[in-house]
């Protein structure tokens, strides 16, 4: 009725949301947007695809060295990461701890393997060490229904299937 939910036909919803999600993300002056995979298989691909196509966009800059990674991705300038673990010694600018589930756009890339990241709710920079990032953090343009709860976007792309219950889908 708003517009807010749409249908597809079967076997398009993960591509889908995926084109609507690049479209909005690489547009000028993109709002918030999330994009949620159905389960974890779907975020490893769907983040890997953003990024390869964030690349081409010229929005991930790979030329400016990287981070790397859990699960053998790297991350670059301009990457959105999340972060999987709390760590109470790695506090942002304003003194705030890292928790599960932040998400954070890459700024700068150091020599030693950190990351100087945004963090996308407050706006603050934290550096993260590079054993922190190949233990902790992953891609995060895409999440699941479960990291995206309690997120706050402007727009959220997801890939619904049957047996996901609508209470994970409150973003």
């Amino acid at each position: 009725e708003n517009g807010r939910l749409t249908s597809c036909a079967e076997g398009t919803a993960t591509e889908n949301a995926y084109r609507h999600w690049l479209d909005t993300t690489t547009s000028e002056n993109p709002p918030s947007a999330i994009l949620i995979g159905a389960d974890n298989a779907d975020v490893a691909d769907l983040n890997q695809r953003a990024q390869a196509d964030l690349v081409a966009a010229g929005r991930v800059d790979p030329e400016a060295g990287q981070g790397r990674l859990r699960a053998a991705a790297h991350a670059h300038i301009g990457d959105l990461l999340l972060a999987r673990k709390n760590n109470r010694q790695l506090t942002d600018e304003n003194g705030d701890f890292i928790k599960n589930d932040s998400r954070l756009a890459v700024a700068a890339i150091h020599p030693d393997g950190s990351v100087t990241a945004t963090r996308e709710e407050t706006g603050t920079t934290v550096r993260l060490p590079a054993d922190y990032l190949a233990e902790s953090v992953e891609l995060g343009s895409a999440v699941t229904a479960r990291r995206a709860q309690g997120v706050t976007v402007d727009k959220a792309y997801a890939v619904a299937r049957q047996g996901l219950g609508r209470e994970l889908l409150y973003v």
